[in-house]
């Protein structure tokens, strides 16, 4: 660049990709920049680095300032979305690859086994009066009363140890999910 008599900087004209470069962009992005009006082309595939680099600074300041004054959301960019995006996949292929290992368990099921199991140890309990009582009738040792009152008590509170990963199983509709995501793709 230099410039000319009038005081004024030559116009340099460069393609998309030294654009972007110049701007930290790509070159797919600089295209989008203008198909959405907010830079234009001198010719074909050709832009005036000093007039765009104005433009595309305007934008951004109008982008800041919507979103710091009227509580407006800036458009993402492309770059931004898709690495959302992908993180995403990522995330879920990870919890579906710890549900078919059986270190995941979807909330339903942990609901349902343990609804289960608390309302079985919760009958034991409850029926233990009556069943201790039969035992128990006649005995004067304290010892022996203690003793099986502690099998009767412990027996009902083995029903919350009977705990397997199997019991969780699913019909693994999540599992199943991956697959069909990934044949879209």
């Amino acid at each position: 660049m230099s410039k000319s008599d009038n005081g004024k900087i030559d116009v340099t004209i460069v393609n998309s990709i030294v654009l972007g470069n110049c701007w930290g962009i790509t070159d797919r992005r600089v295209r989008q920049l203008r198909e959405e009006g907010i830079i234009s082309e001198v010719s074909r595939g050709k832009y005036d680095l000093i007039e765009c680099t104005r433009r595309y600074c305007a934008y951004l300041r109008e982008l800041a300032n919507a979103s710091n004054n009227d509580g407006k959301e800036v458009k993402l960019n492309y770059d931004t979305e898709h690495a959302l995006l992908e993180k995403a996949k990522r995330e879920k292929a990870e919890l579906q690859l710890r549900v078919m290992k059986g270190e995941l368990h979807l909330g339903t099921d942990v609901e349902e086994v343990m609804t289960d199991m608390i309302t079985k140890a919760k009958m034991k309990l409850l029926a233990l009066p009556a069943k201790a009582a039969d035992l128990v009738i006649g005995r004067k040792d304290i010892n022996t009363i203690e003793n099986i009152l502690q099998k009767l008590i412990e027996e009902a509170l083995n029903e919350l140890a009977d705990y397997t990963p199997e019991l969780f199983e699913h019909e693994q509709a999540l599992v199943s999910d991956v697959s069909e995501d990934d044949e879209d793709e």
